[in-house]
């Protein structure tokens, strides 16, 4: 796959550097015409001090930009909430929230302060404080004294013994039977689209567009994994990209949540099984 990816499809190396804006969905070409007639007469305004009328122009002119702005926000908004009803997602309505503000994307992270106010520029250190920081919100030391307890005891319950002897059913055979192409056709339909790929380098489209023979090369790679029950150690790392928080300091390393990027074969596989458990569950209403 990556060899036919390199070969067929154009890499590009993006400028970290640039600032990138995306002006939010409203902004309309009324919008933009209404921009372009006040920044005029503002430079008008800047080079003719003393005129009164050029000054009282671009006042004018501004006004008129701020309510056509305003007027456009305040119907696209309203346009959306027409659309909402109670199967919406919840990313849909933050996706729409972000966009309005109009935002832009920072591509770079800033310099940090560690737990001792000291200024970290280098990237190498930058990733060993975001490291610490994102292994220590999920630490046992967070955890009270009874949550572990609680934990222990969960655990010690429903530890497999080693003497226990696990019959398959009839009810329950079908679970674990090896998967079929129908199954990994409609895994894949329903991927994401334009989601980052994880460390491999290997994008959702890249499977989707996979012939027959190469698809039956990948459910026997799937059904090996199902049937031993290894998965590949791969599967476990990620890449882990820090997002700042909206309206919280730059320089602080818990300002940042993470975003995990996952090998795509491994959530295709992960999705191949929750289908399967979701059919079953509803099928043999278990809920």
């Amino acid at each position: 796959i990556i060899d036919a990816a390199n070969a067929a499809i154009p890499r590009s190396r993006p400028n970290t550097m640039r600032r990138k804006y995306k002006p939010p969905p409203y902004f309309s070409e009324e919008c933009k015409k209404a921009v372009q007639d006040r920044n005029h007469a503002r430079n008008v305004m800047i080079r003719n001090k003393d005129n009164v009328d050029l000054r009282l122009r671009y006042r004018r002119l501004k006004g008129v930009a701020q309510a056509v702005i305003k007027n456009a926000a305040r119907d696209h908004f309203r346009e959306f909430c027409g659309t909402l009803d109670r199967t919406t997602k919840m990313t849909k309505v933050w996706s729409f929230t972000k966009s309005m503000s109009g935002a832009p994307l920072h591509t770079k992270i800033s310099n940090l302060k560690n737990a001792g106010g000291d200024i970290i520029d280098n990237n190498k250190e930058k990733a060993d404080l975001f490291a610490e920081t994102f292994a220590a919100v999920s630490s046992n030391a967070n955890r009270d004294a009874d949550f572990n307890n609680y934990r222990q005891k969960f655990e010690a319950d429903r530890k497999p013994r080693p003497d226990a002897i696990y019959n398959s059913t009839a009810e329950n055979a079908c679970i674990n039977e090896t998967f079929a192409m129908h199954e990994l056709l409609r895994a894949a339909r329903e991927c994401k689209k334009a989601t980052a790929p994880g460390e491999d380098n290997i994008s959702y489209d890249m499977l989707k567009r996979l012939p027959k023979q190469c698809l039956r090369v990948l459910l026997d790679f799937y059904n090996g994994i199902w049937t031993s029950g290894k998965m590949p150690d791969v599967w476990r790392e990620s890449i882990v990209v820090p997002i700042l928080k909206i309206g919280k300091e730059k320089t602080a390393a818990s300002s940042y949540r993470p975003i995990s990027l996952t090998s795509t074969l491994c959530k295709l596989m992960e999705r191949l099984v929750k289908n399967r458990l979701a059919y079953f569950i509803e099928s043999k209403s278990k809920l």
